[in-house]
């Protein structure tokens, strides 16, 4: 007899990179969006004054080439760490939230439930103790009424 081949199912490509990918395509579209309004605005070049001096003098029309280049590349790796940043901060915000919450709530309930059935024990034992022999005194072919 022949033994049947085994059939190996095709590689997945693992949810994080779909999930990385797609925030780096948007990164992608945030900054190109955001630089296409810059270049769109009517007040440039731009002037930053202090104090009477001029600090900062904005022209877009400086950067190109390689500079344009290198100016959207560290943007889009700005935004895109943003988006992985700030999720992820969230999470362990909301984390140690419940956290808290599980500590000053339902602890102190767990305590308290567990006082109660410490001091309630001796009650419950002679309940018990009672009800088995109730149970005991009856006979089996009868039912107690």
């Amino acid at each position: 007899m022949t033994e049947p081949i085994p059939t190996v199912s095709p590689r997945r490509t693992p949810l994080w990179l779909w999930v990385m990918l797609l925030l780096f395509a948007l990164s992608v579209l945030i900054v190109s969006s955001a630089f296409q309004w810059i270049v769109t605005l009517d007040d440039l070049p731009a002037h930053v004054i202090i104090d009477g001096q001029e600090i900062v003098n904005v022209d877009p029309a400086w950067f190109s080439g390689w500079t344009a280049v290198a100016l959207i590349v560290a943007a889009v790796v700005c935004v895109f760490t943003l988006l992985i940043v700030i999720p992820l901060v969230m999470l362990i915000a909301i984390a140690c939230a419940l956290i808290g919450m599980a500590l000053g709530v339902v602890l102190p309930v767990v305590v308290v439930a567990l006082v109660l059935a410490l001091v309630l024990s001796p009650i419950w034992l002679s309940c018990f103790i009672a009800w088995r022999l109730v149970k005991r005194s009856t006979p089996r072919g009868i039912a107690a009424a």
